[in-house]
């Protein structure tokens, strides 16, 4: 896997949201742009939105945690930096 790329074996990051593989002639920073752009893109359909619509209307009790997702979610858009944490960001 080395030869293709830089990796580190990070057991804590290894997830879905962390750059532990970075292929030759790209950057960490440009994989995550590209990941933002593709969640954003997914999440912000109409049809996906719609359900998530439907789905607060009908069980009320799912509001206060999609709100604080929201907010944490948002928090994290803001930060220019992968690398920074979006208190960092936001205080900057």
């Amino acid at each position: 896997m080395r030869q293709y790329g830089t990796f580190a074996e990070d057991w804590e990051r290894m997830n879905a949201m962390n750059w532990v593989f970075v292929p030759h002639g790209l950057t960490a920073e440009v994989l995550e742009r590209a990941f933002r752009r593709a969640y954003r893109t997914f999440y912000t359909r109409p049809d996906v939105l719609w359900g998530l619509a439907k789905t607060l209307a009908g069980e009320p009790r799912f509001l206060r945690p999609v709100a604080r997702y929201v907010r944490v979610g948002v928090r994290d858009w803001l930060a220019v930096d992968p690398g920074r944490s979006a208190e960092a960001a936001l205080a900057s």
